[in-house]
């Protein structure tokens, strides 16, 4: 990093997330504001640097949309009575009865909103994160690590990455 410090250069990232972060409920589809923000996060960091995903690893900062599966995961552990694993749904033991079931939607805005996603983005988490759910500070630590050691730059990386 030539042009600033570390200091800097995480308090200019954190200064931008906290002035265009929407205050709305957990519960509200945030993947508009997600893309939106990120994009502007991004365009920030391009000025500054040429690649900016080794400085998001290096510094331990999640990107807007690792920020995003963070806040959505903790959501989803925090209420997890809102949601049927798939155990519940088949007697048989198979090697997805561990991940939540995911219900049958055709409405574009319902496959789209955040319940939806939460539970798509739970089931694609790594097993050793995923077995630590019953465990808020455990889960919270690693999947926090997990996210800073890959910075995701799209939901759709996240959903490509064989980890």
């Amino acid at each position: 990093m030539n042009l600033l410090t570390t200091l800097q250069f995480m308090w200019l990232v954190h200064t931008l997330l906290s002035l265009t972060l929407p205050k709305v409920s957990p519960f509200q589809n945030l993947c508009k504001y997600v893309q939106q923000t990120y994009h502007i996060q991004q365009k920030f960091l391009d000025h500054i640097t040429d690649s900016c995903r080794q400085h998001f690893k290096n510094l331990k900062i999640m990107t807007m949309y690792s920020q995003y599966i963070y806040s959505l995961m903790l959501l989803t552990v925090k209420n997890n009575h809102l949601f049927t694993p798939n155990s519940k749904i088949n007697e048989h033991r198979t090697r997805c009865s561990n991940d939540l079931h995911l219900p049958i939607a055709n409405l574009k805005r319902y496959t789209e909103g955040s319940y939806f996603s939460a539970i798509k983005i739970y089931n694609h988490l790594p097993e050793y994160v995923k077995s630590l759910a019953s465990d808020q500070k455990s889960f919270k630590k690693t999947l926090k690590s997990f996210l800073c050691q890959h910075a995701f730059y799209s939901i759709q990386e996240y959903y490509d990455f064989k980890g």
